[in-house]
């Protein structure tokens, strides 16, 4: 009886590692508590959080917060992440600065960034087919609608439609980062979405 069950070793890294994700809208936090779901994590494992506001630097400003808050309170282990997700083109064209900014200020706090451009909506896109292109975001979302009639950005249809082809997206995303690199393109060009490396996080968990 000694050797049971209870003698197995536990995986200490895998109980305790987490990841919280600071992002600009509901599409998004629809997505990432849809993954959390289908993958039976707890919400001590992966933390979706939308807070009123939607502009990069606040929203890079409050995944600070809740990461040095996570220290103070003895939280946070070196394995643990926090991601700050939001969008393209559209918030550099209204306040450049602030976009900078934000992009400045998760390098210095070593916050990820799960950047999409133009739009979370080119991750879907890709699920679905190459976009080499750049593209603005109603384009995008009218391109999706070709393969997703019914799609909303409300809806989840994580495990129907998005779970399937993951593994596909990841990799046109990844050749998308790959084209920026070689190219010496500005990081988070249009197009692009960094989705694919957090997606990745979120299955290793």
């Amino acid at each position: 009886m000694g050797k049971g069950k209870f003698s197995r070793p536990r995986k200490i890294r895998e109980i305790g590692a987490k990841v919280i994700i600071v992002c600009e809208g509901e599409t998004e936090e629809i997505y990432f508590e849809a993954i959390r779901k289908s993958k039976r994590l707890q919400t001590l494992k992966i933390r979706v959080v939308n807070p009123d506001f939607t502009d990069p630097e606040n929203i890079v400003k409050y995944a600070v917060e809740i990461r040095d808050r996570e220290k103070k309170e003895k939280n946070w282990l070196t394995e643990d992440q926090i991601w700050a997700v939001y969008d393209g083109d559209e918030h550099k064209a209204v306040n450049i600065n602030n976009w900078k900014n934000a992009i400045n200020l998760a390098n210095e706090q070593d916050i990820n960034l799960g950047i999409s451009n133009p739009s979370f909506e080119l991750w879907y896109l890709l699920h679905y087919q190459e976009q080499n292109a750049a593209i603005d975001r109603h384009e995008t979302f009218r391109k999706l609608k070709t393969h997703l009639p019914y799609y909303h950005k409300t809806k989840d249809l994580y495990q129907k439609d998005f779970e399937p082809f993951t593994y596909l997206a990841s990799e046109k995303a990844s050749k998308l980062s790959e084209r920026i690199e070689k190219d010496f393109l500005e990081k988070y060009s249009n197009p692009s979405t960094e989705i694919y490396l957090l997606v990745k996080r979120l299955f290793e968990l």
